[in-house]
């Protein structure tokens, strides 16, 4: 008797767990606060995969609606897993009438914008991306002209006509880029470049790499071996130099980034703050040209790391490289005047393994997972790979930078041709800094020199062309370019 007491005491406690356990499930269901979701706008569609930094045209046929001047809209999501460290916001898009449904989770970090953009054609065949917050990335045109926007601001504006590719990065900035010479086999091409008023022009020798060309610069002139061993080696005694730019508006606001030396025990580092100099002035010049990129970068977020500064161990970095180059012009200083032999492929001097430090030279967007950011002159990054991707990315490690830039130690992809032009203007600066101290040596506190006689580079030095009223006209039109996409967006709304 007592034994079936026991058991039926047993089958009922069970009987009560297995009502109470999914009356206390819903309960706890019912009291958490349902997710919320944002909309995206009504007419968004399913989400496309990433197709590169570039705006993608969808293929599809122009809306033909009445009343509506856009041809088609479409979103694009970019963003891939990462884990979730700020605030995360989640956004479903529906359209009427489908099955299709994006969700897209954006993560927020200091420095980083979303990646998420809506690409849209109009009824004149100009195709503009817009970012998350409606602000236009890039627009091209039906004539082939290019125009884009960082998160900073900073308008780039390409465009080509009769072998002629003009490159314009702000008012008063840019190049024009055309054919030079052939020598030795190798095609040659002559940039002009306008620097606030000034013209300045470099050859450069072009060579192709997995089916791209790329850029490589020419020198126009070597020094003596002597003095490239006076620049290489240590003076013989600490150089007290005083720079003329303590004063300069750019110099101010840089102060938290960037200061020079107290003293310079060889010329690798003084020709780093040299250029490190030139490259910061090159950035504020932009940005203060530029109303629209001194507001943006007004309005972005901060970085975090507050204290990224050019620390003296970043400068002995970039100094290893200034000498590297001083050893390679060393090098081909013994045999002046002799071409480059062409070569039907070539690696990018950005890809030589010893090659690793770089300073940003143009403002630049870039991806940094599901995000991007911007990089701007005078930003120090670190590669970390040796093979581009299928669409010749690379990897870098962002060393250090300016406020509201890419945060430091943040991993992004940078196109491989946007390295090779920052070792390019790397090489540039570094010649021209040769030139500044082989006029200066004896003075402020330089020691003298024991040779500075020049002889012929790897090409002559081409002349200037008169190029100011052709980026004056393009900087103008650009302009009036985006002016119209806007007027088209706010008129038949952004929806």
């Amino acid at each position: 008797m007592s034994l079936n007491k026991t058991r039926l005491a047993l089958h009922w406690f069970l009987f009560l767990v297995l009502l109470l356990v999914p009356l206390a499930r819903a309960d706890k269901h019912e009291s958490s606060p349902a997710p919320k979701h944002a909309t995206t706008p009504k007419d968004a569609k399913a989400a496309h995969p990433a197709t590169g930094s570039r705006p993608a045209s969808n293929g599809h046929p122009a809306n033909t609606a009445p009343g509506r001047t856009f041809g088609t809209t479409h979103s694009t999501n970019t963003a891939t897993h990462t884990p979730a460290n700020r605030a995360t916001t989640t956004t479903s898009a529906h359209t009427p009438g489908t099955t299709a449904r994006s969700s897209i989770t954006t993560i927020h970090r200091p420095g980083m914008t979303s990646r998420i953009t809506t690409t849209r054609t109009f009824a004149n065949g100009t195709t503009a991306r817009f970012g998350a917050t409606g602000r236009i990335q890039s627009i091209h045109t039906p004539n082939g002209t290019t125009i884009t926007r960082t998160a900073g601001g900073q308008r780039t504006v390409i465009s080509t006509h009769n072998g002629r590719t003009l490159v314009n990065t702000g008012p008063g900035r840019g190049y024009v880029e055309r054919p030079y010479l052939t020598r030795g086999g190798r095609a040659y091409y002559q940039r002009t470049y306008v620097v606030g008023g000034r013209r300045y022009a470099y050859a450069y020798a072009r060579f192709s790499y997995h089916g791209v060309f790329y850029f490589g610069y020419a020198p126009a002139f070597y020094f003596r071996p002597v003095f490239y061993g006076w620049a290489f080696n240590p003076w013989f005694a600490p150089v007290y130099y005083h720079w003329g730019w303590f004063g300069a508006p750019w110099y101010a606001p840089y102060g938290y980034y960037f200061a020079p030396a107290p003293y310079y025990p060889i010329a690798s580092l003084w020709l780093t703050d040299y250029l490190l100099a030139q490259d910061l002035q090159a950035a504020y010049e932009a940005g203060a040209a530029n109303a629209a990129a001194a507001t943006a970068a007004n309005n972005a977020p901060p970085q975090t790391a507050q204290d990224a500064v050019l620390t003296p161990e970043i400068k002995q970095a970039i100094a290893e490289e200034v000498k590297r180059q001083l050893e390679a012009e060393r090098n081909a200083s013994a045999n002046p005047g002799q071409p480059v032999a062409p070569t039907t492929e070539q690696a990018p001097a950005a890809l030589d393994p010893a090659v690793r430090v770089f300073v940003v030279s143009n403002a630049i967007d870039v991806t940094a997972g599901s995000q991007g950011c911007s990089l701007t002159a005078g930003d120090i990054i670190t590669r970390i790979d040796d093979t581009p991707d299928a669409n010749q990315n690379v990897s870098v490690l962002v060393t250090t930078s300016k406020k509201k830039d890419c945060p430091s130690g943040q991993k992004v992809a940078v196109s491989v041709q946007d390295l090779q032009e920052m070792h390019n203007q790397f090489r540039q600066q570094i010649d021209s800094g040769l030139k500044t101290l082989a006029d200066n040596q004896g003075k402020n506190g330089l020691p003298a020199a024991p040779d500075t006689h020049t002889s012929a580079g790897e090409v002559p030095a081409p002349s200037p062309d008169d190029v100011q009223a052709e980026l004056q006209k393009q900087q103008a039109d650009a302009k009036q370019t985006e002016t119209e996409v806007k007027q088209q967006v706010s008129a038949r709304g952004q929806g």
